[in-house]
């Protein structure tokens, strides 16, 4: 008895708690197998051949198939006759666990799942046309798994960047601030290898998955739709943080013009009062009360100096 079955494509849904790689053996043995066809409502298909040598499989396992890639909902059971009953009850204490519950459609003959599933969806195990490679399908998906999870590392890595950016202090001082340009610009460019990298992996998995057929083939659709989505999804968190960069670079640029300008000025100022204490220098006062005058003049001066030192440290 062959099983075929049709599972979940809902937006929203929660994400497969298990990868390929939890999987693989099952696959590679085709005790199940997921061809990357699908069934006319969009929901991809996974296979349960018949095989009777094939030995059981751990509960756990099965729970395993249930959710990966997609949450069962639909059972479509061939040839039922004779053992249905026991092959049946079997399936039903394999899969419907309290969080597993799918619906079941039973069939004479593969022509019966046509109504749901095009058979040029469907592998020649179960009455379709489609050529399938376990070992093929399971490599490709584990290294659309792994550059998936590196996609999400390098926008997280970006987050996190732009977030330290957008909190660093600025200084009061033009050091200060030529540190913090300097910094900023070593760790942007951090961010423009990464993403530069992680579209140069995606952009080298997608040419080795389409191969060099000039149209891609089937059962490779499901992966080249998911990297030319990730690809995408490099692209436009380049464009933001590049969008994000334009605006900080601005603002660290004003930033340092205003210290500069500071510097100068604070500059120009003492310069001015030690002009003005060198000729106050050479005034010796001609009366009591010229020299009065003098020594309140220098005591200020004195003041002025001790606060403009202590601007500029």
């Amino acid at each position: 008895m062959d099983c075929v079955c049709a599972e979940g494509d809902v937006m929203g849904e929660p994400l497969c708690p298990y990868s390929v790689l939890d999987v693989a053996s099952l696959l590679q043995s085709k005790y199940a197998f997921v061809s990357g066809g699908k069934a006319k409502n969009g929901a991809p298909i996974m296979t349960f051949p018949e095989n009777p040598k094939q030995q059981d499989i751990p509960e756990d396992d099965y729970k395993k198939l249930g959710f990966f890639p997609k949450h069962i909902q639909v059972v479509f059971l061939l040839q039922p006759h004779g053992f249905f009953q026991r092959a049946f009850a079997d399936s039903k204490s394999k899969f419907v666990k309290e969080e597993l519950e799918f619906k079941v459609v039973m069939c004479n003959g593969p022509e019966e799942m046509f109504d749901y599933i095009d058979p040029h969806q469907l592998t020649r195990e179960v009455g379709g046309v489609l050529e399938y490679d376990a070992n093929e399908w399971t490599q490709h998906r584990a290294a659309v798994e792994k550059f998936l999870s590196n996609t999400e590392k390098i926008s997280t890595a970006v987050q996190v960047k732009v977030k330290k950016f957008q909190d660093t202090e600025i200084p009061n001082d033009v050091k200060g601030m030529e540190a913090v340009i300097r910094d900023h610009n070593v760790g942007r460019q951090e961010i423009l290898d990464d993403l530069s990298s992680g579209d140069t992996q995606g952009k080298t998995l997608l040419d080795c998955i389409k191969g060099d057929n000039p149209r891609t083939p089937f059962i490779h659709q499901t992966h080249v739709v998911v990297l030319e989505r990730l690809l995408v999804q490099l692209e436009e968190t380049k464009k933001k943080f590049e969008e994000f960069w334009e605006k900080h670079e601005s603002r660290l640029n004003q930033c340092m013009q205003l210290r500069q300008f500071e510097e100068e000025f604070k500059s120009y100022v003492v310069g001015k009062r030690i002009d003005w204490l060198n000729t106050k220098m050479s005034e010796m006062g001609e009366s009591v009360q010229q020299v009065e005058e003098l020594a309140r003049e220098f005591e200020e001066f004195a003041k002025e100096a001790e606060i403009a030192r202590l601007s500029l440290e």
